[in-house]
Protein backbone atom coordinates (compact mmCIF):
# COMPACT_ATOMS: atom_id res chain seq x y z
CA UNK A 1 0.00 0.00 0.00
CA UNK A 2 1.32 3.45 -0.84
CA UNK A 3 1.24 6.42 1.53
CA UNK A 4 -1.39 8.03 -0.73
CA UNK A 5 -3.64 4.97 -0.51
CA UNK A 6 -3.15 4.80 3.26
CA UNK A 7 -4.21 8.43 3.70
CA UNK A 8 -7.60 7.63 2.15
CA UNK A 9 -8.41 5.33 5.07
CA UNK A 10 -9.68 6.65 8.40
CA UNK A 11 -9.18 5.97 12.09
CA UNK A 12 -6.56 3.63 13.56
CA UNK A 13 -6.38 1.66 10.30
CA UNK A 14 -5.22 4.82 8.52
CA UNK A 15 -2.58 5.57 11.13
CA UNK A 16 -1.28 2.02 10.99
CA UNK A 17 -1.29 1.98 7.19
CA UNK A 18 0.53 5.33 6.95
CA UNK A 19 3.22 4.17 9.40
CA UNK A 20 3.58 0.85 7.55
CA UNK A 21 3.73 2.53 4.13
CA UNK A 22 6.25 5.08 5.39
CA UNK A 23 8.47 2.42 6.90
CA UNK A 24 8.35 0.11 3.92
CA UNK A 25 9.02 2.93 1.47
CA UNK A 26 12.27 3.82 3.22
CA UNK A 27 15.36 2.46 1.47
CA UNK A 28 17.00 1.69 4.80
CA UNK A 29 13.98 -0.19 6.08
CA UNK A 30 13.39 -1.96 2.76
CA UNK A 31 16.96 -3.25 2.82
CA UNK A 32 16.39 -4.82 6.26
CA UNK A 33 12.77 -5.99 5.91
CA UNK A 34 13.79 -9.64 5.55
CA UNK A 35 15.44 -9.55 8.97
CA UNK A 36 12.98 -10.69 11.60
CA UNK A 37 12.97 -9.41 15.16
CA UNK A 38 15.71 -6.86 14.50
CA UNK A 39 14.72 -5.05 17.71
CA UNK A 40 14.93 -8.15 19.93
CA UNK A 41 16.37 -7.16 23.32
CA UNK A 42 15.54 -3.47 22.80
CA UNK A 43 13.19 -1.46 24.99
CA UNK A 44 10.94 1.29 23.63
CA UNK A 45 8.75 3.93 25.28
CA UNK A 46 5.98 5.43 23.16
CA UNK A 47 3.95 8.25 24.69
CA UNK A 48 0.36 8.48 23.54
CA UNK A 49 0.40 4.87 22.36
CA UNK A 50 -3.18 3.90 23.19
CA UNK A 51 -4.53 4.78 19.72
CA UNK A 52 -3.73 6.24 16.33
CA UNK A 53 -0.15 6.72 15.20
CA UNK A 54 1.28 5.90 18.65
CA UNK A 55 -0.54 2.57 18.69
CA UNK A 56 0.64 1.78 15.15
CA UNK A 57 4.24 2.54 16.14
CA UNK A 58 3.92 0.40 19.29
CA UNK A 59 2.58 -2.54 17.29
CA UNK A 60 5.31 -2.22 14.67
CA UNK A 61 8.11 -2.06 17.26
CA UNK A 62 6.64 -5.06 19.09
CA UNK A 63 6.44 -6.96 15.80
CA UNK A 64 10.15 -6.27 15.38
CA UNK A 65 10.86 -7.72 18.84
CA UNK A 66 11.09 -4.66 21.11
CA UNK A 67 9.65 -4.64 24.62
CA UNK A 68 7.17 -1.75 24.34
CA UNK A 69 6.23 0.57 27.21
CA UNK A 70 2.83 1.95 26.24
CA UNK A 71 2.11 5.36 27.77
CA UNK A 72 -1.35 6.87 28.09
CA UNK A 73 -2.45 10.05 29.82
CA UNK A 74 -5.38 8.64 31.75
CA UNK A 75 -7.93 5.92 31.28
CA UNK A 76 -5.95 2.80 30.48
CA UNK A 77 -8.56 0.98 28.34
CA UNK A 78 -6.97 1.97 25.02
CA UNK A 79 -3.45 1.25 26.26
CA UNK A 80 -4.52 -2.14 27.64
CA UNK A 81 -6.08 -2.92 24.25
CA UNK A 82 -2.77 -2.04 22.55
CA UNK A 83 -0.96 -4.32 25.01
CA UNK A 84 -3.37 -7.19 24.24
CA UNK A 85 -2.66 -6.75 20.51
CA UNK A 86 1.09 -6.76 21.20
CA UNK A 87 0.74 -9.94 23.25
CA UNK A 88 -1.31 -11.53 20.46
CA UNK A 89 1.61 -10.80 18.11
CA UNK A 90 3.89 -12.66 20.50
CA UNK A 91 5.36 -9.43 21.84
CA UNK A 92 5.86 -8.07 25.33
CA UNK A 93 5.04 -4.74 26.89
CA UNK A 94 3.73 -2.76 29.82
CA UNK A 95 1.26 0.09 30.34
CA UNK A 96 2.06 3.34 32.15
CA UNK A 97 -0.63 5.97 32.81
CA UNK A 98 0.68 9.46 33.63
CA UNK A 99 -1.00 12.74 32.68
CA UNK A 100 1.70 14.96 31.15
CA UNK A 101 0.12 18.36 31.91
CA UNK A 102 2.58 19.37 34.65
CA UNK A 103 6.37 19.47 34.18
CA UNK A 104 6.68 17.32 37.33
CA UNK A 105 4.81 14.59 35.44
CA UNK A 106 8.01 13.86 33.51
CA UNK A 107 9.66 12.83 36.77
CA UNK A 108 6.71 10.61 37.65
CA UNK A 109 6.78 8.99 34.21
CA UNK A 110 10.53 8.38 34.58
CA UNK A 111 9.87 6.67 37.93
CA UNK A 112 7.28 4.43 36.28
CA UNK A 113 9.70 3.64 33.43
CA UNK A 114 12.37 2.77 36.02
CA UNK A 115 9.92 0.41 37.71
CA UNK A 116 9.20 -1.35 34.40
CA UNK A 117 12.89 -1.50 33.45
CA UNK A 118 13.67 -3.04 36.84
CA UNK A 119 10.92 -5.61 36.44
CA UNK A 120 12.21 -6.76 33.05
CA UNK A 121 15.85 -6.40 34.12
CA UNK A 122 16.66 -3.87 31.40
CA UNK A 123 19.30 -1.28 32.13
CA UNK A 124 18.27 1.23 29.50
CA UNK A 125 15.77 2.59 27.01
CA UNK A 126 16.77 2.17 23.39
CA UNK A 127 13.89 4.01 21.73
CA UNK A 128 11.75 6.93 22.92
CA UNK A 129 8.90 8.17 20.74
CA UNK A 130 7.33 11.40 22.01
CA UNK A 131 3.97 10.92 20.32
CA UNK A 132 1.51 12.19 22.95
CA UNK A 133 -0.32 15.30 21.87
CA UNK A 134 -3.65 17.04 21.97
CA UNK A 135 -5.42 19.67 19.91
CA UNK A 136 -8.18 22.18 20.36
CA UNK A 137 -11.66 21.55 19.03
CA UNK A 138 -12.92 25.11 19.27
CA UNK A 139 -11.70 28.06 17.23
CA UNK A 140 -9.10 30.66 18.11
CA UNK A 141 -11.67 33.16 19.42
CA UNK A 142 -13.15 30.61 21.83
CA UNK A 143 -9.87 29.22 23.19
CA UNK A 144 -9.19 30.09 26.82
CA UNK A 145 -5.77 30.62 28.32
CA UNK A 146 -6.22 27.46 30.39
CA UNK A 147 -6.96 25.39 27.27
CA UNK A 148 -3.96 26.87 25.47
CA UNK A 149 -1.71 26.15 28.47
CA UNK A 150 -2.85 22.51 28.50
CA UNK A 151 -2.05 22.06 24.79
CA UNK A 152 1.33 23.77 25.22
CA UNK A 153 2.14 21.68 28.31
CA UNK A 154 1.42 18.35 26.64
CA UNK A 155 2.68 19.12 23.12
CA UNK A 156 5.79 21.20 23.90
CA UNK A 157 6.87 21.08 27.54
CA UNK A 158 6.25 17.38 28.21
CA UNK A 159 8.49 16.03 25.41
CA UNK A 160 11.32 18.37 26.48
CA UNK A 161 11.17 17.59 30.19
CA UNK A 162 10.54 13.88 29.61
CA UNK A 163 13.68 13.53 27.48
CA UNK A 164 15.58 15.55 30.07
CA UNK A 165 14.48 13.06 32.75
CA UNK A 166 15.12 9.99 30.59
CA UNK A 167 18.48 11.04 29.13
CA UNK A 168 20.55 8.99 31.63
CA UNK A 169 18.48 5.90 30.71
CA UNK A 170 18.73 6.23 26.93
CA UNK A 171 21.43 4.05 25.43
CA UNK A 172 24.12 5.50 23.18
CA UNK A 173 22.72 5.57 19.69
CA UNK A 174 19.17 5.44 21.09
Amino acid sequence: MTIGEAKMLSGPEAASAVVEASLTSSLITRRHMNTTKKLEGKTALITGASRGIGKAIALRLAKEGAFVVIHCGHGTAGAESTLREITALGGRGAVIAVDLVKAASASRLREEVDRVLGRIEAARLDIVVNNAGIGLIQGLAETTEEQFERVFAINVKAPFFLLQELLPRISDGG
